[in-house]
């Protein structure tokens, strides 16, 4: 029953970020052998579809479910499991991080932010694809608490973007995308 359920989502969810990937990939940019950790990427098929070709990427997921399911089907991609709020990554170790509608489902926020800014390298760059909080859609309110085990919090982007700058990333802008925004932020 769950690799039917983990298939299911894999397969919703990428319908749901098919229009935004051409923008996220290139605000990714294509650094040759760039290390890019995407947080809570589930069974990392979007992670696959957006992932630069050079790239090294790592799927950080707390639900052994969907690491197991990820693993067998996408062998190119490392799987790791954990939560944003204690990265298991060296300081400086990655060039890129990303959220994909996975941060509103944070329980704290801050330290993640902390941790994620921690494991960037000197000039490495945060991207996040939010949903507004007034429109996040049917399939968030209605399971977003069940990964998590917290009710989501949605943030309105010019929120994100000063809680983003408190703690420490630069260069913080925000762009609309076809169900929601993207942030990015350097270190």
């Amino acid at each position: 029953m769950g690799r039917m359920r983990f298939a299911i989502q894999e397969r919703l969810s990428l319908r749901n970020r098919r229009a935004d990937l051409p923008a996220l990939r290139d605000l990714l940019g294509g650094s040759p052998g760039a290390r890019l950790l995407d947080i809570g990427g589930g069974t990392g098929r979007t992670t696959a579809e957006f992932t630069p070709r050079d790239a090294r990427a790592i799927v950080l997921e707390p639900e052994g479910g969907k690491l197991a399911f990820g693993r067998t089907r996408r062998p190119s991609l490392a799987f790791v499991g954990g939560r944003a709020e204690a990265l298991p990554f060296p300081e400086g170790s990655l060039d890129r991080v990303v959220g994909i509608v996975s941060f509103h489902h944070i329980e704290r926020p801050d330290v993640a932010l902390d941790e994620i800014r921690r494991v960037l390298r000197r000039d490495g760059l945060l991207v996040l694809l939010e949903l507004h909080p007034d429109r996040p859609g049917l399939l968030p309110r209605l399971f977003g608490p069940h990964g998590s085990g917290d009710q989501p919090h949605f943030y309105e982007p010019e929120r994100l973007r000063t809680f983003i700058e408190a703690h420490g990333f630069r260069s913080v802008t925000i762009r609309p995308g076809a169900r929601g925004y993207f942030v990015t932020a350097a270190k």
